[in-house]
């Protein structure tokens, strides 16, 4: 689950001063990131993160501590009291997986008497005659994140690890600059950073030149950042959903860049690589700067996303796949994105051309994986409305006459997955209806990849499976602007599907689900309740989102008991 870093409480931080970069490093304090985690059960420990940071993850956050209450088995003595989840105590010990694991940010945060503490809740079940039989507790903890426009990382300075400012770059993070050639220092020249802990460290990267792999310093004269416009450090992929990348991975991935130098190397201006020691090429590699740092992210398996299509692929696309930033003027999770993060730079009609007079180059499609193939020719069909009008009809219909029922999956995922990363400004009127009826067919895509392993999202699955979020791309295709997505959202809840109705309910938590009126949030409950009561056909996460949905609007599932609100 990505967190909504503008849902951030406002918190006050501490600076602490030491020398970095040649100036100066802000210490801050980690801030409530409200969103809550199951004490005792609802962390992992994942070792340490490319930062030399130790990374926890989290199997489930919601955004009030009741929420982490599991739903309770039936019983024949009691009846579960759902409405009234009881407050039994808090405790100011440290978090479990306390961002920084600093004590002194602790005791900094708990002198401010809103700080979010871990806070223990308790559902009890009742006899008929009012008495407790049996009762559940669980222990909610605060999760606590780095604000917007910092980094945890290692501070040189204070051998300590905490939220800052200006922080080290981190091993396999992605760096650009200005492409040294003039009329084309918008396409960007890209490298990994090859060190941890080092405030200089070195930038291993792809030149046109004999040696072809090289290593030189990020900072400093004649280093990377000096020649033109230095554009920072990226990190995070959203297929990752990881946004810190364990440490294992990151020495993998700079191992499979250094290995590379062991063969003779090729420099090529074209998207076509390949590197050394595979069948077909034992002694030699070809790649240029962005197909290089593809190669060694997708050799653990992280595939870039936007470089899916060969043909599209600038070193500007593969720095903007990386969705935060170590820059403290851009946002990690609302990223500003460079001002090259889009193919608008480019005459968009004529780069479509070129891409279409080559799509049966076999070279541009890797047969071994349909995802690829599918992306590869999807999205130079969605890069402008009169291509998307004149080029989709065709394509769709291609694929949904497919026999093969998992081919015409994958193609819709890909199709969704698509229209998640699009506004709906970016979408033609003409080809909204086919889009729409596509999504509507196919309503199931919704509930995937819901019990993967952190592993499995970590390595292959996504590559092959990606995600698709059903209702937002809906939503992009049934609205003109951003604006109208969230009114749209509440539109929808008067839709059918109860079940979705429900998960928007309690999973969306909209801002403007509060201002409706309380005969609609009793029709609602109504629907919920009766679903959740009769409905036995229903699955165990379908019964869970119902029962979120009542939690929501605070509206018994117990027939016989009365709502908070007068229905």
């Amino acid at each position: 689950m990505r967190i909504n870093f503008n849902s951030f409480y406002f918190a006050s931080f501490s600076i602490i001063t030491t020398l970095m970069r040649g100036g100066k490093s802000e210490h801050v304090l980690p801030i409530f990131a409200g969103l809550w985690y199951d004490a005792q059960h609802g962390y992992n420990y994942e070792g340490y993160d490319a930062c030399s940071v130790v990374l926890y993850t989290y199997n489930e956050l919601t955004v009030t501590p009741q929420e982490q209450m599991p739903i309770p088995s039936n019983s024949s003595y009691c009846t579960w009291d759902y409405d009234n989840i009881e407050y039994y105590g808090n405790s100011t010990d440290m978090p479990s997986g306390f961002i920084s694991g600093n004590h002194y940010d602790w005791e900094e945060i708990l002198l401010d008497p809103n700080a979010a503490i871990k806070m223990t809740y308790q559902m009890n079940c009742k006899t008929a005659g009012g008495s407790i039989w049996t009762y559940n507790r669980i222990t909610a903890s605060p999760l606590y994140e780095c604000p917007s426009n910092t980094r945890i990382s290692w501070d040189n300075a204070t051998r300590e690890t905490g939220c800052t400012t200006t922080p080290i770059p981190c091993l396999a993070d992605i760096v650009a600059r200005d492409l040294n050639m003039e009329g084309f220092t918008f396409l960007a020249h890209v490298g990994l950073v090859a060190g941890t802990k080092e405030e200089n460290p070195d930038i291993m990267q792809v030149l046109n030149n004999n040696e072809g792999i090289v290593f030189e310093p990020l900072y400093g004269a004649g280093s990377f950042s000096d020649v033109g416009e230095y554009w920072g450090e990226r990190y995070g992929l959203e297929q990752q959903l990881l946004t810190r990348l364990p440490m294992d991975i990151a020495v993998d991935i700079i191992n499979a860049g250094t290995n590379q130098k062991y063969y003779s190397f090729t420099y090529t201006c074209s998207w076509d690589y390949y590197p050394g020691g595979g069948l077909t090429q034992p002694d030699n590699c070809k790649f240029r700067c962005d197909s290089f740092v593809y190669y060694c992210y997708d050799v653990v398996g992280l595939k870039l996303q936007d470089s899916f299509t060969y043909l599209l692929t600038y070193p500007f696309v593969i720095f903007n796949d990386f969705m935060c930033s170590a820059n403290p003027v851009e946002s990690c999770f609302m990223p500003g994105r460079n001002k090259y993060d889009s193919l608008t730079s480019l005459n968009q009609d004529d780069d479509f051309l070129c891409v279409s007079s080559l799509q049966n180059n076999a070279k541009i499609i890797n047969a071994s994986s349909p995802a690829l193939e599918i992306f590869s020719l999807l999205r130079p069909m969605l890069l402008t409305k009169s291509v998307q009008n004149e080029q989709l009809p065709g394509f769709v219909e291609r694929y949904q006459q497919n026999a093969n029922a998992s081919i015409i999956e994958l193609f819709v995922r890909c199709l969704c997955f698509e229209l998640n990363k699009m506004s709906p400004f970016q979408i033609d009127y003409k080809i909204r209806p086919l889009l729409s009826d596509i999504l509507w067919q196919h309503k199931y895509l919704s509930e995937d990849n819901f019990a993967l392993t952190i592993m499995e999202k970590r390595l292959h699955f996504y590559a092959e499976n990606p995600p698709c979020k059903w209702l937002n791309a809906l939503i992009t295709i049934k609205t003109e602007t951003q604006e109208d997505k969230e009114e749209a959202m509440i539109a929808y809840i008067d839709q059918e599907d109860v079940v979705e109705q429900a998960n928007l309910v309690s999973g969306s938590r909209l801002s403007s689900f509060q201002f409706l009126s309380q005969e609609k949030k009793c029709k609602y409950g109504k629907f919920f309740q009766h679903a959740y009561i009769h409905n036995e056909s229903l699955s165990g996460r379908e019964r869970r989102l119902l029962w979120l949905g009542l939690a929501e609007i605070k509206y018994p599932i117990d027939s016989s008991i009365q709502p908070a609100f007068k229905c």
